[in-house]
Parts: structure tokens; C-alpha cells; sequence
């Protein structure tokens, strides 16, 4: 119980001005001035795969709440025709001649407000919103995901490297104790027994600190998997960061229901449950008609008709 409370306390103390701030494009310099754990969060933040999709979506999703927002506004649609009668037309079984030729042309103008839709268009507006609600606890979710990922390949980078040195100092003892024992089985003051001891656990040392460098470029390569860029593992996580655990009883008990209340899997949760209802309510409506207002103009005309070629215009109609 105690390690997890470092942990988290860990992941909180670093990444809560990373979550603050993760909507806003990350500076590039700014990456560039920082290094170890800290850039390791970053990176992952403004570069791993499923947090720009998400991004992208919760983008998305909010267009939709403005295209939903605008059924609210009026609309207005037009129609434009342009129909031309020449010497290969015929009207009425004669072909008419080139100074009978006429242009007409005929346009119409609507705009409809609604007025009442009984509830549509405001409980889509509420479905729409809840659905970017449900988005944006994804993308927390993934984030906090994503950068739980981070700090255990960050952190695991630093225990190999910890093992790495406690095995190339332990190979190095080993070595110097074969080294004098092979002086002193010359001198006849050790056996052939206690040399070839020491040498069987010089060859374990060395495998394992081989196995050991094996592991460090594996978990690399799971951190740049993570980041996407080169970030230097070789700094150890700020042990300053740590809170010491005497008498934190009542703190890890806060801290617990501090996590509760922010869990981004809960949140998740309630937000689809809350969408699920409100789609259910808009079910409700959706046969229901829209009373609108509307208003039409329409106009005709008539150009380069007859032989003298004058300009004609009918009396433009207007309905409501």
C-alpha cells in the first residue's frame, strides 16, 4: 500500500500542470530545455497516436455542438433557373425563327425560422454536449493511461540501470577475487576447488549483467514507442518529489477519495450513462413536428425578346 501511495503521489505532483495544460500545443523549445521524467510525460502527451486521435474526435465533437447550436438559427435557401429558346426549339410543332428567340430566366428566395420544435432541437443541442462530455472523459482517460505507461517505463529504465550497476560492481569484485586467488592457488595457498568457485560465479555476474543490458535497450525502445522522440532515461526520477510516509494515514485515506472522485474510468462511466438517457429522451420527440415561419420571394423576367430586343420584367410574387 505504501509503494502505491509514492506512486501516485509521484504521478500527481508531476503530471497535474501536464493534464492542466494538455489542450494547448506544446511548445517544441520548450521540450528542448527540459529533460528526464518530466520530458518523458511530455512527449507522450503531445505525440503518442491515441491521444491525437482523441483530440481529433473531441474536436469533432465540438463542431457537432455548433451545427446542433444552429438549428436554432434561420435558414435560407434559394433557387436560380436560366432556360433559353432558339432555332433548334420548337413551340407548338413550328421551329422557331432566330428573331423569335427568347431568354427567360426565374429565381426564387426562402427563409424559414422555427419557432417551435417541442423540444427537438434543444434536447439534441443536450445530446450533442453530453456526447463531447463523453469524449473528453476519453481522452482523460487515455491521457492518464498513456502517461501511467510512461512513468512505469521511465521508472523501470531506472531499476535496470540500478541492477546494471549493482552487477558491473559485483563483476568487477568477483574479477579481483579470481585474480588473487589464481595468485594464491599459484602460491599453493588456495585449492583448484576455490578458483573454479569463483569463476562459476564470475560467469553468472557477467551473464546477468549482460541479461541486464538486454532488458535496459528493451525498455527503451517501449519508451520511445511511448514518446516518439529520444528522451535521456539516464536521469533518475527527483526523489524530492516523494512525500515521507510517517503518519500519513489520514492523507492516503483523502488521497483515496480524491482518486475516486477523479477516476477518469468513473467519469467515463457516468458520462455515457447520462448520454444513454438523454438519447432516450430525444427518441421521445423525434416524430414530433417543426412549426416554422417562413417567407418567399420569388421572381421571372424575360430578356432579348422579339426582334426589338427590349428588356421585360414580370412582377416579382411574394408569399408568407
Amino acid at each position: 500500500m505504501n509503494r502505491l501511495f509514492v506512486i501516485v503521489m509521484l504521478l500527481r505532483s508531476v503530471t497535474a500542470p501536464l493534464l492542466a495544460g494538455a489542450e494547448a500545443p506544446l511548445s517544441p523549445v520548450r521540450v528542448q530545455t527540459e529533460s528526464g521524467f518530466a520530458l518523458a510525460l511530455r512527449a507522450a502527451l503531445a505525440n503518442h497516436p491515441a491521444i491525437l486521435e482523441k483530440r481529433a474526435t473531441l474536436a469533432a465533437k465540438g463542431y457537432a455542438v455548433k451545427s446542433a447550436k444552429a438549428n436554432r438559427l434561420p435558414r435560407l435557401s434559394s433557387q436560380l433557373g436560366f432556360n433559353a429558346v432558339g432555332d433548334d426549339n420548337f413551340l407548338g410543332g413550328n421551329r422557331v425563327s432566330d428573331g423569335d428567340r427568347s431568354d427567360a430566366f426565374s429565381g426564387a428566395f426562402r427563409l424559414d425560422q422555427p419557432i417551435w420544435a417541442f423540444g427537438k432541437i434543444d434536447r439534441a443541442i443536450t445530446f450533442a454536449e453530453l456526447d463531447e462530455e463523453v469524449e473528453s472523459s476519453e481522452l482523460l482517460r487515455v491521457e492518464r493511461r498513456v502517461l501511467r505507461d510512461t512513468a512505469v517505463a521511465y521508472a523501470r529504465i531506472e531499476g535496470i540501470r540500478q541492477k546494471i550497476e549493482v552487477a558491473t560492481l559485483n563483476v568487477a569484485k568477483l574479477k579481483a577475487l579470481y585474480e588473487k586467488t589464481s595468485r594464491r592457488q599459484q602460491g599453493k595457498l588456495a585449492s583448484d576447488t576455490d578458483l573454479q568457485l569463483i569463476n562459476a560465479r564470475l560467469i553468472q555476474s557477467r551473464a546477468s549483467l549482460m541479461r541486464f543490458e538486454g532488458e535496459l535497450g528493451v525498455a527503451q525502445t517501449e519508451l520511445a514507442e511511448l514518446t516518439l522522440i529520444d528522451v535521456a532515461s539516464d536521469m533518475p526520477i527527483p526523489r524530492s518529489q516523494l512525500l515521507v510516509l510517517d503518519g500519513a494515514t489520514p492523507m492516503m485515506q483523502s488521497l483515496t477519495q480524491q482518486i475516486l472522485a477523479e477516476n477518469a474510468e468513473i467519469r467515463y462511466r457516468q458520462a455515457l450513462i447520462a448520454l444513454a438517457r438523454q438519447e432516450k429522451a430525444l427518441q421521445k420527440v423525434s416524430a414530433t413536428p417543426t412549426v416554422t415561419l417562413g417567407a418567399s420571394h420569388s421572381v421571372l423576367g424575360a430578356a432579348n425578346s422579339g426582334g426589338d430586343r427590349q428588356n421585360k420584367l414580370r412582377f416579382p410574387h411574394h408569399r408568407y
